[in-house]
C-alpha cells in the first residue's frame, strides 16, 4: 500500500500494490467498518457525490448513512446534529467524533492498514469488489456559459421524475 499527504496532511490518498490510485470514493470503507464493529447502528455521514458504495457498506454494516452537504463545516455540523461517528468525503476527508469531529489524513491509513491485516488481503483485492459493482470516474467538474440556463434545463428535463433530490441537482430514480 501506497501513501500520499496533501500540504496540511489532513487527507491521505492511497494507492495499491501495482501503484494505482485509489478513488477517495472506496476509502471511506474501513473507517465505517473499524467503527461499526465498535458502534454497532452508529450513524455515519458521507456527501452527496460519495453515495451508493457508501451508503452499501455502512448499511451492510450496520450503520445508518446520513447525507450532508459537501464542505468541511457541513459535514462537521451534521456530524454533532446527528451525534455521528465518523464522516468521510469523496475528496479524501475524513472526521472523527473522537478527533473533536476534526478531519485528520493520519487515522485513515492506519484504519485502512488494520482492516488488511485483519483480513489477510491487499489493498487492490479490498477495493475490486467495490470498484466493480460502483464505478467511479471521479469528481469531473465543467464551466458553462450561462449556468443559470442549464441548470433551469437540466431541473425542467429530470427533476419531475426523481425519486429523490438533494441539495440542488442530485437526482436519484
Amino acid at each position: 500500500m501506497g501513501i500520499a499527504f496533501d500540504g496540511d496532511f489532513d487527507r491521505c490518498f492511497l494507492f495499491d500494490d501495482e501503484a494505482s490510485f485509489i478513488e477517495g470514493y472506496y476509502n471511506c470503507r474501513p473507517a465505517a467498518e473499524a467503527f461499526l464493529q465498535k458502534q454497532p447502528g452508529a450513524k455515519i455521514i458521507h456527501d452527496p457525490r460519495l453515495t451508493w458504495n457508501t451508503v452499501d457498506i455502512v448499511t451492510r454494516s450496520g450503520g445508518q448513512p446520513v447525507m450532508s452537504k459537501t464542505g468541511h463545516a457541513f459535514i462537521k455540523e451534521r456530524m454533532r446534529q446527528e451525534d455521528a461517528i465518523y464522516g468521510g468525503e469523496m475528496s479524501a476527508h475524513h472526521y472523527f467524533r473522537d478527533f473533536a469531529y476534526c478531519d485528520s489524513g493520519m487515522i485513515p491509513w492506519l484504519l485502512v492498514a488494520e482492516l488488511l491485516c485483519l483480513k489477510n488481503s491487499s489493498l487492490k483485492s479490498l477495493v475490486a469488489d467495490r470498484q466493480a459493482a460502483f464505478p467511479a470516474s471521479g469528481e469531473i467538474n465543467r464551466k458553462l456559459g450561462n449556468a443559470a440556463e442549464a441548470i433551469a434545463r437540466i431541473r425542467a428535463q429530470y427533476e419531475p421524475a426523481a425519486a429523490t433530490h438533494r441539495h440542488n441537482g442530485r437526482y436519484q430514480y
